[in-house]
């Protein structure tokens, strides 16, 4: 146990070079006239600091990182849904020329159904899914050429 500090002692009250005298007081030996400055804001204090900080003043920059970030990610969201459709077109008239039936066969496209898009794996997961029907896309494709090259009648 440290023992109470004598009100004297030197380690209180110390002098700066040049700058006016302070005095350190810890809050028991506060004595009981010395008042506490509150800062009041007022409503429209708020509102204005708000304004500022969203406009770029301080922490405006990370609000605004955050923000440019999500509209990144939901633009790169619509542009792989715009994607799959034109694959999921492009896949169902491939299998209509090689005259599958279309109650055969599906798409196999689950992350929409399955996840969240908020999920932070959304994204990754929607591209690798976009990639595979891609690739059903080119296989198609490439089987209707090997189709249409070899079919000729003598």
């Amino acid at each position: 146990m440290v023992p109470p500090r004598p009100s004297d002692s030197p380690s209180l009250s110390r002098k700066a070079l040049g700058s006016p005298k302070w005095v350190d007081v810890r809050p028991g030996d506060r004595p009981p006239h010395d008042t506490v400055e509150l800062k009041v804001y007022e409503v429209d204090d708020i509102e204005r600091l708000a304004k500022r900080r969203l406009d770029g003043g301080e922490g405006g920059t990370q609000f605004n990182a955050k923000t440019r970030a999500m509209e990144r990610r939901n633009a790169k969201v619509t542009e792989l849904r715009r994607r799959q459709q034109e694959l999921k077109e492009e896949l169902s008239l491939a299998k209509k020329r090689l005259m599958i039936d279309s109650k055969k066969w599906n798409f196999d496209c689950k992350v929409e159904e399955e996840m969240d898009w908020e999920d932070p794996n959304y994204v990754e997961a929607l591209e690798d899914e976009t990639e595979r029907l891609e690739k059903r896309v080119n296989v198609c494709k490439s089987h209707i050429m090997m189709v249409t090259c070899f079919d000729v009648k003598i």
